[in-house]
């Protein structure tokens, strides 16, 4: 089998799609602000414009040294391939070698004041370390400051107002350890043959600075240094130890991918040596129900990946965190893995300080999970991915319903009691939604039939979209009672009676996927990242972590200490943020808040992390040697007058040129030491003044793709039109063929909002792509004819090169 056309072919998927837009957005801001000869990515999880010769230096390749492919061997079991001794033309470094009972009736628990007590010693950090140093002290390190072109412009020592503002801080948070109160056995790895790498206590990661402007709001960030996630050289545990044994137990709601921990987990445990691994059906209150443990072995969990659900189930409820953990001891369990979200890693806290009090060792180790991915300070939660997937597919039924009614409103409601982000992205990704209704906003009922009214006027059909959470707000709005009332068919009901009143005809597909979507397996993306949790979290417990949960943040793994994250605020939308301005942009929704004052939400403490973590001064992320590249982009306002034009886009925040973000800053262990460069780019976004004059009728933008197809193209071409159009830009030009058909303009496609609505559901690109290059000066030739002032190119590192080539020829 070769799939290679066929992979190149597929439209993108809802996450694709997703990211397609946000960097067609991106690329038309920065061009219409006048920067020129960059390219539109995301950095550690932020969305950047680099200058396009920092990406045209070589390609990624995936590192055979590295940990992808040591879990790449460990997940084939394949033998070392590489040449033998003696083979002159071996190149490549070697491969890694290959009494029971029911549940005991609910009892009193411990409050949050006797867990601080037992927990307190540990978790509990002064708010600072003594006085900081308030400049970079660590020798050799420098900020090189390097044009467009990437000629250095400025060498210098580097400063703290180089990175980070005067109020921000940067915070070490720390994790427990089982070493603190009880003795290590200090056994070597048996993972030593496995890697070339193993994590000390000098390894860890920071958050991604990020500077908005250069106008301190006084406010602070507060920046988190974290433990970095993986294997050590040597463990706590004695992993042979047959008196012992290692538990799992899921909580909550199913969740895609909840197989796929299990599996990862009882084969990492399998690897290092654990004899006795038992799986317990019905989360924290299987536990005292010794005789419904099930032992797993490797075969047990061999292809349960593939399955949807959760082999062991998963309940709600912890009725005696004092009997799971007598439990736990009973069965000589060392270390007990928990997959649930914010409410089961509460009990895991429970537990811990049930633990802690009868003086019992055992490494608890939380593995998160949340279809609604609110939970804080992480990149996401796995599940995710998938639901979103899931969410497009009901998304598109509706509007296909919609669309071959008559008079007809497809309503779907979809996950998310407190947060909207599987609902927010399910209609950024499918396109077609009119009407998107999350927890976080504030509405008006009568607001919303008015637009329904307004949409069936106008289109004759519409897409509504709604969040499980929206009840509060809209039954707030009506003047009704909140509660367990299904709010998706109460707002069927309300928008039937507003019609029927007004004597209007209307049907409505209602569609709830919340089973289905719960119920998959998960997709590929997240069948890799609940493996890499999962090996981490065993990593984890073997070392003598225990109250830690596992992470990924800003790109790296990382271990957080349970109780601070608990008593961190869950994520929401930001209602003033650029999520939700994409998501108005998208909807073309009328503002839903009721007029004159609105509810004010509870305020929620959000100092969980800041409390267990102590401040530490910048040379406490930097090393001898370490350099940072600020790589500025060129803009066309430093050779050609600007237009100072003001957007006509309307923005809670329009960022200037001193918003710049820095890569994650970490160190893998502490031979680690040689100095590493990181870059620090401009942040993209929309600025208030742009350069050119959208509404310039002799000017024009256009559009070419090159090089192989690939999925996501037309999702890309697509929000260029649509947010070229919000600009004023209103003759957008479509290349066809590639580069050679920059030379023959009278083969060129004028593309409107109506002929792209709906090309991001469909493979390929509509411009069809070709490879090679007419001489650069007459592609310049050809645009300056057609007045073309916006230039998009859409392709890999050889297009980015011939991009550069044309802007030079211009």
């Amino acid at each position: 089998i070769d799939p290679t056309y066929m992979i190149r072919a597929v439209p993108s998927n809802a996450n694709d799609t997703v990211f397609c837009t946000v960097l067609a957005q991106y690329a038309v801001h920065a061009a219409m602000a006048g920067f020129t000869g960059i390219t539109v990515g995301k950095v550690d999880e932020n969305f950047v414009l680099m200058p396009i010769h920092s990406i045209t230096k070589g390609t990624r390749k995936v590192n055979i040294r590295g940990r992808q492919f040591e879990r790449l061997m460990h997940t084939t079991m394949q033998p070392d391939l590489s040449p033998g001794p003696g083979d002159d033309w071996a190149l490549l470094p070697s491969a890694p070698s290959a009494k029971d009972g029911a549940a005991a009736p609910e009892e009193p628990r411990l409050t949050a004041r006797e867990i601080d007590k037992l927990l307190g010693e540990t978790m509990e950090r002064p708010s600072t370390s003594g006085e900081l140093e308030k400049e970079v002290t660590v020798p050799d390190t420098k900020l090189k400051v390097l044009n467009g072109y990437g000629e250095v412009l400025v060498e210098r020592p580097l400063e703290r107002g180089d990175l980070l503002q005067a109020h921000d801080e940067v915070r070490a948070l720390e994790v427990m350890r089982l070493s603190e109160d009880f003795p290590s056995r200090h056994t070597a790895s048996p993972l030593k043959a496995q890697t070339n790498y193993f994590q000390d206590d000098d390894s860890w990661a920071a958050q991604a600075f990020s500077m908005m402007d250069r106008i301190d709001s006084t406010k602070g960030m507060p920046y988190y240094r974290m433990v970095r996630a993986g294997p050590r050289e040597f463990l706590h545990f004695d992993p042979k130890d047959a008196s012992t044994c290692a538990c799992i137990i899921s909580c909550g709601h199913l969740c895609p991918g909840m197989n796929s921990v299990i599996r990862e987990l009882v084969l990492t445990l399998k690897n290092y040596g654990v004899q006795t691994v038992y799986g317990i059906p019905m989360g924290f209150d299987g536990v005292p129900m010794r005789s419904r443990w099930i032992k797993l072995e490797a075969e047990d969990v061999e292809e349960i990946h593939m399955d949807g659900g959760c082999i062991l189930g998963a309940d709600h409820g912890h009725r005696s965190p004092k009997a799971t953990a007598q439990a736990l001891a009973a069965a000589n369990a060392k270390q007990l893995f928990v997959i649930g979200g914010d409410g089961s890693q509460k009990g895991a806290v429970e537990v811990l300080a049930e633990m802690r009090a009868m003086k019992y060792e055992c490494a608890v180790i939380n593995v998160p999970k949340t279809i609604d991915n609110d939970l804080p300070i992480m990149d996401k939660t796995f599940g995710f991915d998938t639901s979103l997937a899931e969410a497009r597919k009901a998304v598109d039924a509706a509007y296909v319903e919609a669309q071959c009614n008559a008079n007809c409103i497809g309503l779907v409601k979809l996950l998310g009691k407190n947060a909207g982000f599987v609902t927010l992205n399910a209609a950024l990704s499918s396109r077609i939604v009119d009407l998107c209704l999350l927890p976080e906003m504030e509405m008006d009922l009568e607001k919303v039939l008015a637009h329904c009214e307004y949409l069936m006027e106008t289109k004759g059909y519409a897409v509504i979209v709604m969040a499980e959470g929206c009840g509060g707000s809209l039954l707030r709005g009506a003047s009704l009672p909140g509660g367990e009332e299904d709010v998706g068919v109460w707002l069927k009901d309300e928008i039937l009676a507003r019609f029927k009143l007004k004597k209007k005809t209307l049907t409505i597909k209602y569609i709830d996927p919340t089973c289905t979507i719960r119920a998959v397996p998960a997709n590929a993306q997240d069948r890799v990242y609940c493996s890499v949790l999962a090996q981490h979290a065993v990593n984890g417990a073997m070392a003598g972590f225990t109250g830690v949960t596992v992470a990924k943040v800003y790109e790296r793994y990382v271990y957080l200490p349970t109780l601070a994250f608990t008593r961190q605020a869950l994520k929401r939308v930001n209602t003033k943020g650029q999520w939700f301005a994409r998501l108005r942009f998208n909807t073309q929704q009328p503002d839903l808040r009721p007029l004159g004052e609105c509810a004010a939400a509870p305020e929620v403490p959000q100092e969980g992390l800041k409390a267990s973590s102590v401040a530490i001064s910048i040379n406490g992320v930097l090393d001898r040697g370490d350099e940072v590249h600020r790589l500025e982009v060129i803009n066309l306002a430093a050779k050609y007058e600007s237009r100072r034009v003001l957007t006509p886009l309307r923005a809670n925040h329009y960022l200037t040129g001193d918003a710049w973000s820095t890569q994650t800053f970490t160190k893998w262990n502490a031979a680690d030491s040689g100095g590493r460069k990181y870059l620090q780019m401009l942040r993209s976004g929309p600025r208030e003044v742009l350069h050119w004059d959208p509404c310039d009728a002799g000017a024009a933008a256009a559009i070419v793709t090159c090089g192989g197809i690939c999925p996501g193209l037309n999702s890309v071409i697509r929000e260029l039109v649509k947010m070229l159009n919000a600009y004023g830009v209103m003759k957008v030009y479509g290349i066809i063929g590639g580069f050679k058909g920059c030379v023959s303009p009278e083969t060129w496609i004028e593309l409107t909002e109506e002929r792209v609505q709906d090309i991001h559901n469909e493979g390929g690109s509509i411009l069809v792509s070709d490879r090679g290059n007419p001489p650069h000066s007459e592609i310049a030739k050809s645009l300056a004819s057609m007045g073309v002032r916006q230039y998009f190119v859409l392709g890999g590192d050889g297009t980015h090169k011939g991009a550069m080539q044309t802007f030079d020829a211009m």
